[in-house]
């Protein structure tokens, strides 16, 4: 026996694996978990995902018990691919920062993760970016190799400049 979301993620695998529905346009879920930072999601994370030339994307974000006014930012945009779910109680994180910071949003995504429509899930942090064409490169990508899952490059800035962190080259 498996646990609800273990559960779900099955039946999405063998829903995508065995079915030909959306073959050649798969619905994406874009989960993102957040935490009193409703000004830079959406100043910059949902308009870059909003922004994708590939469309078939759904945007659930879960607060951890949001106590700032992200909820009512989120609901002044009205793209009803987003959805929105705030936690009634805070998850209890671990004192030390390195414990904490690896195991921060763990359970806003699964939440996301359970309330998840898609064939494919793509995580994201509240506060990144994406390239117009990020979505539409990795679908094409893994569709043409018949893959389960993908990366992709990204960038990071710190105050001496960019790093580029490379994966696979998605092009």
């Amino acid at each position: 026996m498996f646990s609800p979301i273990i559960e779900k993620i099955l039946l999405r695998y063998n829903r995508l694996i065995s079915s030909n529905e959306n073959k050649h346009e798969p619905l994406i879920s874009v989960i993102i978990a957040t935490y009193n930072r409703g000004s830079i999601l959406c100043d910059r994370t949902i308009p870059a995902i909003l922004n994708q030339t590939y469309c078939n994307f759904e945007i659930i974000i879960v607060g951890d018990k949001v106590a700032d006014n992200t909820e009512e930012l989120i609901s002044q945009n009205k793209d009803p691919r987003i959805k929105f779910k705030n936690l009634e109680q805070r998850t209890k994180y671990p004192v030390d920062p390195i414990d904490r910071w690896m195991v921060a949003g763990a359970t806003p995504r699964n939440v996301a993760l359970y309330m998840a429509k898609g064939d494919w899930i793509y995580t994201i942090s509240d506060d990144d970016i994406l390239l117009p064409d990020c979505f539409e490169k990795m679908v094409r990508f893994a569709l043409s190799n018949d893959v389960e899952s993908i990366s992709a490059n990204y960038l990071s800035y710190t105050e001496d400049g960019e790093k580029v962190f490379k994966a696979e080259d998605v092009e």
